[in-house]
């Protein structure tokens, strides 16, 4: 009668090269992979979160505003002692204060379009991708206003 354990006994395997050429195809394999897959290119998408956060700005900038202008690329906000511009800036927006020096609030933006509205103005962001993004953005009734020039 034949042991059952016999056939667990036998040493077989695979040799070093075998090993190495799994290996080199299987490293192949995951660099193609990274490649192709936009996935892991995301650099070239505007992640939503930023959206968001620069929506959440302009809002907040909004709040304490007396006075707004809009422009086909530009939106102008004045407080009681500060000038705020957002602008388009080829793929940027950028944020001045007071005329002096810009931030970058948004990247990857292919048209910023801002729409005068009674409450304040309507603003719309088409990212590189195409996605258009829009917001209400509403004055505060409790701080005064002049009319819109």
């Amino acid at each position: 009668m034949k042991n059952v354990f016999s056939y667990c006994t036998k040493m077989q395997g695979m040799t070093l090269i075998e090993v190495l050429i799994a290996l080199i195809i299987t490293m192949i394999c995951f660099s193609v992979m990274i490649f192709y897959m936009p996935l892991f290119k995301s650099q070239f998408l505007t992640p939503a979160q930023d959206i968001h956060m620069f929506f959440q700005q302009i809002k907040d900038d909004v709040n304490n505003t007396s006075h707004m202008e809009v422009n086909e690329k530009e939106l102008v906000l004045y407080d009681n002692e500060n000038r705020y511009l957002y602008k388009q800036s080829q793929s940027n927006i950028i944020r001045s204060k007071n005329g002096t020096g810009y931030e970058i609030v948004l990247q990857n933006v292919k048209k910023m379009e801002a729409i005068y509205q009674d409450y304040g103005a309507d603003l719309t962001i088409t990212d590189d991708s195409g996605v258009e993004w829009e917001a209400a953005l509403g004055f505060r009734p409790s701080v005064d206003r002049r009319d819109v020039e």
